[in-house]
């Protein structure tokens, strides 16, 4: 029989969404929008705490803001309910979105989004 080694699982609830948290959140440090935006790196793994804002109609993308800067979440889960008065922690990935490949090492800001992996309410 195999030994497994259990860890522990958040869950939040959040007008009918059930989302796992793995404890991974915990082990990426906190940044800020307009650190990632300075110099973004595809597939850099980031942490940042703020509020969803908007949906883009009829995309899975969302505006997501710290207090200074906004950017934009990728969240693949079909009818995500947010609420703009909860502060959340972001566990995501950059992804680096450019219409000309040949461009990706100066990406402009607007060709920065995070694809989101992991969400916390934040309890304050």
């Amino acid at each position: 029989m195999q030994n497994f080694l259990t860890t522990s699982v958040t869950c939040l609830i959040a007008a009918s969404n059930l989302i796992f948290i793995p404890p991974v959140l915990a082990d990426t440090e906190l940044t800020s929008i307009s650190e990632i935006l300075a110099e973004p790196k595809d597939e850099m793994e980031v942490r940042i705490r703020g509020q969803i804002i908007d949906q883009e109609a009829g995309e899975d993308d969302y505006i997501f803001t710290d207090g200074q800067d906004k950017i934009t979440l990728e969240i693949a889960q079909e009818n995500f309910q947010y609420s703009p008065d909860e502060t959340i922690e972001i566990y995501g990935i950059v992804s680096l979105e450019s219409m000309h490949k040949e461009d990706d090492h100066d990406p402009t800001p607007e060709a920065v989004e995070i694809e989101v992996k992991e969400i916390k309410l934040v309890q304050e």
